[in-house]
């Protein structure tokens, strides 16, 4: 019998193997070019990387453009709480311990850019870490693929905001360095040291639009808040937040009768807004139908669920 040549037997191996690479190869070129546009968020999205600078990038899919804040990691913010003015970087740290670092730092750094973020990412192991490569790429893709990324983005939304990223062109990216003067200030300690930190008023001032939804603004939908809790300025902080996403804020005070919930009222056309939706999700409100208010489209009363926030959660029970 002849002996089959050893030749036709490698070939055999490297088509096996060709195939068994094509496939994977083929399904992630299909997920990417194709399946990926269904995932495309329909609204705002914004994500932290958890780098040394830190970027806060956001996305606006009405206008297909791509806002960067670049800060240093050492920037420090007012942590959720109550747990004091800290570093990003340290903040992350310290709140590792009580297992909610991703929850309190999201929370603190949107708090102080009055733009809610929603995902973060970070390489495992190097996180506050310059980075080299964009997490948004396809290299930042086969680093989530092969478990290097801490991230809570949904896989599919990552593989989408990675596509529509390394298409858009230097005209859909509004980039922001910011330093002293410049959206950051340095504040004296008593031991005649300093720290980095935001200053609200000249951020908001150099940084108008950066997080405007276009949808929510073409709206034009008027928001009232009320603040039931008690606690002061909590009012301000959610106006802030609705402001700079693009709805009209007219009005903000305090009420009495308090609630637990976010509660938001509105006639049948306003709670079907995009901007009704974008509250609801953000503040977690339950939503009524209710008689056309003359000052305002929507109102918002802030309750005991966002006080907690700021609450440190030993305090909760009490």
């Amino acid at each position: 019998m002849r002996k089959r040549p050893p030749a036709r037997r490698y070939d055999r191996v490297i088509v096996l193997l060709l195939f068994l690479v094509a496939i994977p190869c083929g399904f992630f070129l299909f997920t990417y070019y194709i399946v990926s546009s269904f995932w495309l968020p329909r609204q705002r999205v914004t994500m932290m990387f958890l780098t040394n600078p830190v970027e806060v990038v956001s996305f606006d899919p009405n206008k297909n453009q791509w806002s960067i804040v670049i800060f240093p990691s050492q920037t420090h913010v007012s942590g959720m709480w109550g747990l004091g003015q800290y570093s990003v970087e340290s903040l992350w740290r310290l709140a590792s311990l009580e297992g909610s670092a991703s929850a309190v730092v999201l929370g603190s750094v949107g708090d102080e850019l009055g733009a809610p973020i929603d995902y973060f990412v970070g390489r495992k192991r190097a996180l506050w870490q310059r980075q080299k490569r964009n997490f948004l790429s396809i290299g930042g893709l086969l680093e989530r693929f092969t478990n290097r990324l801490e991230t809570n983005m949904p896989v599919f939304a990552h593989i989408a905001l990675a596509r529509s990223f390394s298409s858009a062109d230097d005209l859909k990216i509004e980039k922001l360095v910011l330093g002293i003067g410049k959206g950051l200030i340095e504040r004296p300690l008593p031991d005649n040291s300093t720290i980095l930190s935001f200053e609200r008023q000249q951020f908001d001032r150099i940084t108008t639009a950066i997080f405007e939804d276009k949808a929510i603004r073409e709206e034009r939908i008027r928001v009232a808040i009320f603040n039931t809790t008690g606690r002061p300025l909590l009012g301000n902080r959610v106006a802030r937040i609705i402001d700079r996403l693009g709805a009209i804020v007219v009005h903000v005070g305090n009420e009495s009768l308090a609630v637990d919930e976010c509660v938001m009222s509105g006639n049948a056309n306003a709670v079907k807004t995009k901007t009704a939706s974008m509250i609801q999700s953000l503040f977690e409100c339950v939503t009524h139908v209710s008689d056309i208010e003359e000052r305002a489209d929507l109102s918002v009363r802030i309750g005991k669920r966002y006080e907690q926030r700021f609450i440190p959660p030993v305090l909760h029970t009490k």
